[in-house]
């Protein structure tokens, strides 16, 4: 059976740190507006009649311990992005690569994407136009040929 595992983590690199860049700055606003929401429920509800002392002295205690569990889920996030943007990145990077080789004049060896990759399609089409080029190029030859004889 084929090994079917990623080896490769980042494919088209540009892309992935694109979208890691964009995952951290949600989690970045995530961590902000959630610390936010809590300093002022804190407030609301337990803090009253409390002094602003005693207010900050909860806020930061429940806010650090809030910032320490979305700080260890960073490293999470940016993981699952990756996996996430190799299932599209990889069958286009695939693409790409067949086109290359075919403008390069070598031959097509016809694209497989993954389980659970995205855009199948792409590669199914662009298997299929090359396998009718293929073939219409058979016939011209063959014609040819006979035209030769």
């Amino acid at each position: 059976m084929k090994n079917n595992k990623r080896r490769t983590i980042l494919v088209d690199k540009t892309t992935q740190w694109a979208i890691v860049r964009q995952s951290m700055r949600h989690w970045l606003y995530h961590s902000f507006v959630t610390i936010l929401l809590l300093a002022l429920l804190e407030v609301m509800f337990g803090g009253a009649l409390k002094s602003w002392k005693e207010n900050w002295q909860s806020i930061l205690a429940l806010a650090a311990s809030v910032y320490v569990a979305l700080l260890l889920l960073l490293p999470v996030f940016i993981l699952e992005s990756f996996k996430l943007s190799n299932r599209f990145a990889g069958p286009i990077g695939r693409v790409r690569r067949a086109l290359r080789d075919i403008a390069a004049g070598k031959p097509y060896a016809p694209i497989q994407v993954r389980k659970g990759d995205f855009w199948p399609e792409i590669a199914q089409e662009l298997n299929a136009a090359v396998e009718t080029l293929s073939r219409k190029e058979a016939v011209e030859e063959d014609t040819l040929e006979m035209s030769v004889r």
